[in-house]
C-alpha cells in the first residue's frame, strides 16, 4: 500500500497552519482509501529539539499515521528556472515522488523547474507557484497539488487563479515558490523573464 506526506513548519515548538494541514490531509484520505473518521495533526507529538528554531516535520500515512520525523529546515536558493513538459499526475502529497524526481533531474545548470502540462504552468518540484502581473499576484488554476499555503493565500483573497500559459510568462515580471515552508514574501520574488534558462 502506498503511502502519503505531509509536510508542516514546525516553529519554536509549534506546528503551524494545521487547520489547511489536516483538511488536506482527510480529504486525502477521504478520497483514496474511503476513509471516515478524522486524523487530528495536533496530537502529533513533538520532541524537545524542535523547541527553538525552524524544522520540517514529515507525517506519513494512509488510513492511519505510520510515523512523524523533524529535520531542521534549510530553505533552498532559486534564482533560475527551466521549463519541463511533462503529463505527470500528482494530485496528493505522495511519499513517492520518483516522478517528479526524474523530471527536476531535468534541469540542467537551473536552480529549479516549472512544470509545464499540456501547455499550461502547474507547479515547481517543490513548491506551487505565484506570477506577479505589475497590479497583483496570481497562480495558476492548473496546479499539480494543491497547497495548504496557496489555498490560504486564495482564500484571503490575496492571490487570484488564473489559466497560465507557459508562452504567457514572459508577460510576468515576478515569480515566487510558496509552499508549507515558505510562506508569501515578496522579497523572495525573482524576476522575470531572466531567471528562466533554457
Amino acid at each position: 500500500m502506498f503511502l502519503l506526506i505531509e509536510t508542516i513548519a514546525c516553529v519554536d515548538g509549534k506546528l503551524q497552519n494545521l487547520f489547511w494541514h489536516t483538511l488536506r490531509v482527510n480529504k486525502s484520505r477521504s478520497i483514496l482509501f474511503n476513509a471516515t473518521n478524522k486524523l487530528s495533526l495536533e496530537k502529533t507529538p513533538l520532541p524537545d529539539f524542535v523547541q527553538k528554531g525552524k524544522w520540517k516535520c514529515r507525517i506519513l500515512y494512509d488510513q492511519k499515521i505510520n510515523g512523524v520525523s523533524f529535520e531542521p529546515y534549510i530553505p533552498k536558493k532559486v534564482k533560475t528556472l527551466k521549463l519541463i513538459e511533462s503529463d505527470i499526475e500528482y494530485s496528493h502529497k505522495y511519499q513517492d515522488r520518483s516522478a517528479i524526481d526524474e523530471l527536476f533531474a531535468q534541469k540542467g545548470e537551473a536552480d529549479e523547474i516549472i512544470i509545464i502540462k499540456n501547455g499550461l504552468v502547474t507547479d515547481s518540484s517543490i513548491a506551487n507557484i505565484l506570477l506577479f502581473d505589475g497590479r497583483g499576484w496570481l497562480t495558476p488554476d492548473t496546479p499539480l497539488l494543491e497547497g495548504i499555503m496557496r489555498a490560504q493565500l486564495i482564500s484571503k483573497k490575496v492571490v487570484k487563479p488564473k489559466k497560465i500559459k507557459a508562452s504567457d510568462l514572459f508577460k510576468y515580471k515576478k515569480i515566487m515558490l510558496i509552499n508549507a515552508l515558505n510562506p508569501f514574501n515578496e522579497s523572495n520574488a525573482i524576476n522575470l523573464p531572466k531567471a528562466l534558462v533554457r
